[in-house]
C-alpha cells in the first residue's frame, strides 16, 4: 500500500500522541508520609480531640483514623495521658504550602515548601487535587509530642476510601517507628 507523505505523517504524530498521552496522564502521586517522635504503643488508651472547627473532612477523618486505631488495639478514652489531634485538607494541587513565616524569597527553589506547587501538565486528565493529613499525639506524662505525622498525596479527586487508607498509614506509621 502507497502511502503519501501527508499520510504518513498524520499516522505518526497520531502514535505519537498516543504514546504521549498514556505517559504524561501522571496526576496521581502515592501517599508519602513524613513523621517524628516516639510513637505509640498498641494496647494504649488515648483522648482524640474534637476539632474545632468541625469541617466535614475533618470528621470523616476523624472517624476514619478512629476506626484505624481501634483496629490496631489502642484505646479510645474520654481522659488519657495520650491526646491526639487530627486534621485533614484538600486543595488545588497547583497551590503549595509554604513553612515559616512566608516572607518572600528571591525565588522558587529558596522557598522553604511543605508541599510544592504542582505545574499541570497538558494532558491531565483533570484539575489535579491535594489530599494533606496530619496526626499529632501529645503525652501530657512526657510532656510533650510523642508523635506528628503528615501524609500527602495527589489525584484527581478523593473518597472516603482514600480517608480510610490514609488514616491506616498515618497509624501504622505511629505503631512502628522503627520503619520510618
Amino acid at each position: 500500500m502507497i502511502r503519501s507523505r501527508w499520510q504518513q505523517t498524520r499516522i505518526a504524530a497520531a502514535a505519537i500522541a498516543s504514546a504521549l498521552g498514556l505517559a504524561a496522564c501522571s496526576v496521581s502521586s502515592p501517599l508519602a508520609i513524613t513523621s517524628v517522635g516516639d510513637g505509640l504503643e498498641r494496647g494504649a488508651s488515648l483522648a482524640l480531640v474534637d476539632p474545632e472547627d468541625k469541617g466535614q473532612l475533618d470528621a470523616r477523618f476523624r472517624a476514619a483514623v478512629k476506626d484505624a486505631l481501634s483496629s490496631q488495639s489502642v484505646q479510645i478514652a474520654d481522659q488519657s495521658t495520650l491526646i491526639a489531634e487530627v486534621s485533614a485538607s484538600q486543595s488545588d494541587a497547583s497551590n503549595g504550602v509554604l513553612s515559616g513565616d512566608g516572607a518572600q524569597a528571591t525565588d522558587e527553589d529558596s522557598q522553604d515548601w511543605i508541599a510544592r506547587p504542582r505545574r499541570d501538565k497538558p494532558l491531565d486528565r483533570c484539575k489535579a487535587k491535594r489530599l494533606r493529613a496530619t496526626v499529632t499525639i501529645y503525652s501530657s506524662a512526657a510532656d510533650g509530642l510523642a508523635y506528628r505525622g503528615s501524609g500527602e498525596a495527589i489525584d484527581c479527586s478523593f473518597d472516603d476510601e482514600d480517608l480510610r487508607r490514609f488514616a491506616q498509614a498515618l497509624v501504622n506509621d505511629a505503631l512502628d517507628p522503627a520503619n520510618r
